[in-house]
């Protein structure tokens, strides 16, 4: 973390190495006392200070685990923490500011979602490389805890090795570009999305110090910019997903009140991820059905397999277990899982979980194979029969 690297760095400035060393044998110690786990608190005491990160679960998992092990964590470090020490809390990796990157098109934000969820192709033209960087960040977020797995590239230039091929591209790949250079909006007309974002602007919202009169009418005037804006977005997607209008008017009141940026962040990231939860959810229901029953775990059979994915069977469940169930959210949900199918994050998604699946039943069948008893069972086999059961 910065924070952490620049607290070592000043003090290796004065001190030397000495106390460099002195740090590391202190995180040594504390990671080999508090080992971490996945849905829990981890505590690093160090140069008097104490630095506090959540781990969370899987990357892919849209329903977290029993909270029940890290509090035990939590309460075992804060035992140990110094009296009158205030943790410092280090940010989530997902837990970025989304509302500044993202404030000129919070009229579209829901139809960004899509786009991200089906691994659409995309252009983004901004006006500096960490514009474009910190936007394409926000945008794959926005699908968190999905995996976005189609390819991207935060800064993009004619001197990379992919632009003859994206430019002479008649079917667009799935690709997010962020590029700064005019010259892309006429290269790449004839991609299906892209987005032109201006530079996003840092507002103080600090009410305890009021801001002179220069920088108030510059907040002002970009309240009145989010209000009538309606961003430089230029789409073929006609969205299966019915526009949220109650998050755009929550957003843009947090604007009028001078909400901070960090809450309206906060606001966004919750809706999206409850939205993302609300449309994963009856495919993992629906994955979990897909496992051998314990019964057809044998120790003197090969291990099962899980059964294909069948897209219409799928289908035929949402009408009792579907989105609808948890999101307020009204749509064409089965036609937006039909496009979902096709796309790059369900791919990955779909390994990912097969391999976890194919990693349980390899590990419940050496239980089951561990738990029988050998020399009783090689009574009045075949020689052969033995031998390839030991294979």
């Amino acid at each position: 973390d910065f924070c952490l690297s620049r607290g070592l760095g000043d003090v290796y400035k004065r001190q030397l190495h000495k106390w460099c060393n002195c740090a590391g044998a202190r995180i040594r110690s504390n990671l080999i006392v508090a080992s971490p786990h996945h849905n829990s608190q981890l505590q690093l005491h160090i140069l008097g200070s104490i630095y506090q990160i959540f781990i969370p679960a899987a990357v892919n998992r849209t329903v977290c685990e029993s909270p029940a092990e890290s509090e035990d964590v939590t309460n075992n470090n804060n035992s140990s923490s110094q009296p009158g020490t205030i943790p410092i809390s280090i940010t989530s990796p997902n837990e970025i500011d989304i509302f500044g990157p993202l404030h000129t098109i919070i009229h579209h934000v829901q139809l960004m979602w899509e786009l991200m969820l089906l691994g659409e192709p995309l252009v983004i033209i901004a006006t500096s490389p960490t514009d474009s960087s910190h936007i394409v960040q926000s945008l794959t977020s926005l699908i968190h805890p999905l995996e976005y797995h189609a390819e991207v590239f935060p800064y993009f230039t004619i001197h990379n090795s992919e632009f003859r091929e994206f430019a002479a591209a008649t079917t667009p790949p799935p690709v997010i570009l962020g590029v700064t250079n005019p010259y892309f909006a006429k290269t790449l007309q004839s991609w299906p999305h892209t987005v032109r974002i201006s530079e996003p602007l840092q507002i103080n919202h600090n009410t305890e110090h009021p801001l002179p009169h220069r920088k108030l009418e510059r907040v002002r005037s970009l309240q009145k910019f989010l209000l009538d804006t309606s961003g430089s977005i230029y789409s073929q997607h006609r969205p299966f997903l019915q526009k949220d209008k109650a998050l755009v008017k929550k957003i843009l009141n947090g604007v009028k009140t001078r909400r901070p940026t960090a809450v309206q962040s906060v606001i966004l990231r919750r809706y999206f991820l409850e939205l993302t939860q609300s449309f994963m959810i009856p495919l993992e229901r629906y994955m979990s059905t897909l496992m051998p029953l314990a019964k057809d775990i044998s120790a003197f059979r090969a291990p099962p397999v899980p059964a294909p994915f069948k897209e219409e069977t799928f289908l035929g469940t949402l009408e009792l277990s579907g989105p609808h169930l948890t999101s307020t959210i009204k749509g064409d949900y089965e036609g937006l899982y039909k496009r979902f199918f096709r796309s790059a994050n369900f791919r990955g998604w779909y390994e990912s979980r097969r391999m976890e699946q194919l990693e349980k039943l390899e590990q419940l069948h050496q239980e089951t194979l561990a738990r029988e008893n050998l020399r009783k069972w090689i009574v009045g086999k075949q020689e052969v029969e033995i031998v390839d059961l030991i294979l």
